[in-house]
């Protein structure tokens, strides 16, 4: 991505395509490696009964 900004311009379409897959594998990157919270977990409330 930085050799399209230099090469490029920072608002070349080029440049901006870079950035996205770039924005896309670090999200992806982030997800992968992100530990689980508990609130990613269904919660149950502590009060109610199941019959």
């Amino acid at each position: 991505m930085i050799a399209a900004a230099e090469k490029y311009g920072f608002t070349d379409e080029e440049t901006l395509k870079s950035s996205q897959e770039l924005d896309r594998l670090l999200n992806k990157y982030m997800r992968f490696f992100r530990k689980p919270r508990m609130n990613d977990y269904p919660q149950i409330e502590r009060n109610s009964v199941l019959i």
